[in-house]
């Protein structure tokens, strides 16, 4: 069985926007209509804003990333040590992280070693590609090109998302706040309605 289009979302949404001619249409149905069409040009004129925001966003982690590659370099070391984290889960349970030490040699042929290292699952011998600043120090490694545009394009869906929600929680409060008032309304045009019945009726 197929059922009719009429009631279907696109069908709802067309009929929020351009509600048919009728002249049953109250003033307050119109100010409802207006409020959806205002809240659609504020997210609208939002966009080109939060677009700049989001590029702003991708050029702040390039940024980043750029001095982080001043000031640190790639190697690769090898791990030398391994032993499992002193601590422990609450129920006594070991947690399966292992404290790794990895050593490399720089270009200029010293040899390096950090202890700071984290991991689950490794062993000697294992290859351990990481960030190290001059003084072999390990840093974070820096963002790629993807992430710097994954950050932007988050921070935008962020935002329109904010804004759109905001806007459609006004407009959900200003219906709200109408439909009351059209039933306040409705309840005195019934009562009016039987107060004039009933004088017609005993007159």
């Amino acid at each position: 069985m197929r059922t009719s289009g009429r009631g279907r979302w696109p069908d709802r949404v067309r009929t929020a926007f351009l509600p048919r001619r009728s002249a049953l249409r109250r003033r307050s149905d119109c100010v409802e209509t207006a409020a959806r069409w205002i809240a659609l040009a504020l997210l609208t004129l939002a966009v080109p804003f939060v677009l700049v925001a989001g590029s702003s966003r991708s050029q702040g982690v390039r940024d980043d990333a750029a001095h982080a590659r001043a000031v640190a370099h790639h190697v690769v070391g090898t791990v030398t040590a391994v032993r499992e984290r002193a601590s422990r889960s609450p129920d006594g349970a070991s947690s399966g992280a292992l404290d790794v030490t990895v050593a490399w040699t720089e270009p200029d042929g010293s040899v390096h070693a950090t202890g700071d290292v984290t991991s689950v699952g490794t062993a000697p011998g294992r290859r351990w590609p990481m960030w190290v600043d001059g003084a072999g120090h390990r840093v974070r490694n820096p963002a790629s090109e993807a992430d710097a545009v994954v950050q932007g394009l988050v921070l935008v869906a962020l935002l329109l998302g904010t804004a759109a929600a905001v806007l459609s929680g006004l407009v959900a409060v200003l219906r709200w706040w109408l439909d009351r008032r059209r039933l306040r309304q409705w309840d005195a045009d019934w009562l009016a309605f039987h107060r004039g019945r009933d004088r017609g009726v005993t007159g």
